[in-house]
């Protein structure tokens, strides 16, 4: 699994220097993170700016994309719910899918990190994904099989993540310069030693989205973004909150 994921990560830049280039845009945002509720406060999350980069390219053979996100950069936010001090959080996030034939199926790699001062993730996983068009509503479903490596204070762990990661997406416009979108992610019959090193208690997770992007010229847009957390990254339980970001695309 390792190998593979490797080598998918290394033949991707030379793929897309060889391949027949349909599209490619780059952006940068900067966003506002608020939690609603008081669930986050049990995980002890603060609210906090985001910093973001993103790139995607569009190819004769499938699609690259790529992202960065720095979150509470330069400790903007001082302290935690429960007093301590709030940290840095630096995530990488890179999708790969590529055609099997000249139908709707693809093969999936994704790649996902987290760090800061007291927690490291790194996750691979390697499957199938299947796109469809309904009129202008565009879905994506995948399923794959996860890797992951990390630590925190409680231990560490190097295993295959549980039976499965699955990923639904849609998008749909409702206008020239309008789009809602959506995403779920779950992780299924997570392995001991994962939920140990971040202290979850169930055995399956989910984070949820449902979004809206504005795009006010070709250069600029805006977005607001809810998220749906249970189980699921540094949520120990449940977690809700509103994402707001300007964005720029070049």
């Amino acid at each position: 699994m390792k190998k593979i994921a490797l080598a998918l990560a290394v033949l991707a830049p030379f793929s897309i220097a060889q391949a027949e280039i349909i599209k490619q845009t780059n952006s940068v945002g900067v966003g506002y993170r608020a939690h609603l509720g008081d669930d986050a406060d049990k995980s002890n999350k603060n609210d906090y700016v985001v910093l973001t980069a993103k790139h995607k390219t569009i190819t004769d053979w499938g699609l690259v994309s790529l992202a960065a996100r720095y979150e509470n950069p330069f400790t903007l936010e001082a302290d935690k719910p429960n007093g301590k001090s709030a940290v840095e959080t630096f995530k990488t996030f890179a999708d790969v899918y590529y055609k099997l034939g000249d139908g709707s199926t693809q093969l999936w790699w994704d790649w996902y990190s987290s760090a800061n001062q007291n927690i490291t993730e790194v996750t691979n996983t390697l499957g199938l994904a299947y796109s469809a068009k309904i009129g202008k509503l565009k879905l994506k479903a995948g399923a794959g099989l996860p890797y992951s490596v990390g630590h925190s204070p409680l231990r560490s762990y190097d295993v295959m993540l549980g039976a499965a990661i699955t990923r639904f997406e849609f998008a749909y416009p409702l206008a020239a310069n309008a789009t809602v979108f959506g995403l779920a992610d779950s992780r299924w019959d997570r392995d001991e030693d994962f939920k140990e090193t971040f202290n979850h208690s169930e055995d399956n997770g989910h984070h949820i989205l449902l979004g809206g992007k504005y795009q006010i010229n070709k250069s600029i847009n805006i977005a607001m973004v809810y998220h749906d957390y249970s189980d699921w990254g540094g949520y120990a339980k449940d977690g809700q909150a509103i994402e707001t970001s300007v964005n720029f695309v070049f």
